[in-house]
């Protein structure tokens, strides 16, 4: 027979357990192929100028300034960070290049939201400065820099939005600054996940 004590230290664990890996936000990402892992590429290749790369669209398909490029990691080179090498993975096999030819690049995707809901949204940046905006039809929601540290070494930031629009559109475009060392940043790991109610 379980004794009264047994029940209350049973529930108590399972308490401190439930409440002790209470999330912050909700960890369902909103973005699909955040990662960028569509299997389009071997580490080391790169496939360059596609219309659309998984749930991805890029609006300069073809041309390489202002277009992008899917890169199998790690690469033997470093794109926009010259003399580091190798190139390597910030999660998983493949990232997106912004700067081929070190051009504006951009990729875009829309996600749904819900109206007055909390949002963040976080990518990791390599190699130069990427602008993230979201936006609906009729207003942005969001506009934010995601600036790489120096060297050859992936940076990670969040910023947080209200959604104002059931369908929202997320954009990632190059706007570094070119210099001799950055102008063609790559991205991974884009994530759009909402933020619990009353949890900071």
């Amino acid at each position: 027979m379980i004794k009264p004590i047994q029940i209350h230290i049973a529930l108590g664990l399972l308490l401190l357990a439930a409440f002790g890996t209470l999330p912050v936000s909700a960890e369902t990402n909103l973005i699909q192929d955040g990662g960028f892992e569509l299997e389009l590429v071997e580490p080391g290749d790169f496939k360059l100028g596609l219309a659309a790369y998984g749930a991805w669209t890029s609006p300069i398909p073809g041309d390489c300034a202002g277009s992008t490029e899917i890169l199998g990691l790690p690469l033997p080179h470093a794109l926009g960070v010259l003399g580091e090498y190798p190139l390597a993975a910030y999660e998983g096999d493949e990232a997106m290049n912004l700067g081929p030819c070190f051009g504006r690049g951009s990729v875009s995707q829309v996600f749904t939201t819900t109206v007055g809901a909390r949002y963040h949204a976080s990518l990791a940046v390599i190699g130069g400065t990427v602008t993230a905006t979201v936006f609906n039809a009729g207003q942005t929601d969001l506009k934010a820099d995601f600036v790489a540290p120096e060297g050859n070494v992936c940076g990670t930031d969040s910023h947080e939005f209200t959604a104002t629009h059931t369908t929202t559109t997320i954009i990632v475009q190059n706007t570094s600054p070119r210099t001799s060392t950055c102008c063609a940043p790559t991205i991974d790991d884009v994530r759009i996940f909402s933020v619990v109610p009353g949890l900071k």
